[in-house]
């Protein structure tokens, strides 16, 4: 039978490496990589808006913008949970916990992401839908995330869910929601995750 103090010498080593990934500059540099895609993104279909003699919606610039978004969105988060675990003294490793936050997390967003796809082939055009979807079921990502690692992102995930089925109803405003909830929602818990850690 485990002594008392080595379970908890167990149960703290087993915290610190589900929790040694969130830093709080992580996302709030990926709010800001969001805020800047959600932009370009909203100034190409405004530019293709204005010459909507000369071009449709601009498929193959707003994919490669959404695309360098998405790499970079991933990238900040492992290179900083990179440097917090070798601080921590903590090596990163696929074993069974992360393996479960992984596809906590990965599942919702790797179905939302093929749902947005199929809009994206669809005939009749379904663009607008797009942002809703990718909130909505990156919100429940983040926010099942949070039963088993922080607890605070429980709150994110809500506030991003809730953007989602905001965009579902105000589609006119879906890339401004989107911008709000990726960009935003992002930046403002990354700034709490900040103070936290200072105070």
């Amino acid at each position: 039978m485990v002594p008392g103090k080595a379970l908890e010498e167990i149960r703290n080593l087993m915290n610190r490496s589900t929790r040694s990934y969130l830093c709080g500059w992580s996302p709030f540099l990926c709010g800001l990589i969001a805020l800047a895609g959600g932009l370009a993104v909203r100034g190409l279909i405004g530019s293709a808006d204005a010459h909507a003699g000369d071009s449709g919606f601009p498929v193959a610039p707003v994919c490669i913008v959404a695309a360098l978004t998405l790499g970079l969105g991933i990238l900040v988060p492992f290179i900083f949970s990179l440097i917090r675990a070798g601080r921590n003294g903590i090596k990163l490793s696929f074993n069974a916990n992360n393996r479960r936050l992984f596809v906590t997390l990965f599942m919702p967003v790797l179905i939302g992401g093929m749902m947005c796809i199929a809009m994206c082939t669809a005939k009749t055009g379904m663009y607008e839908w797009i942002p809703a979807v990718m909130l909505c079921f990156y919100g429940l990502a983040v926010y099942n995330l949070s039963k088993c690692s922080e607890p605070s992102l429980k709150w994110p995930g809500l506030i991003l869910i809730l953007i989602g089925l905001a965009a579902c109803f105000l589609r006119q405003y879906a890339l401004v929601l989107w911008i709000l909830g990726f960009g935003g929602a992002h930046v403002i818990y990354g700034t709490y995750l900040i103070f936290k850690s200072r105070g």
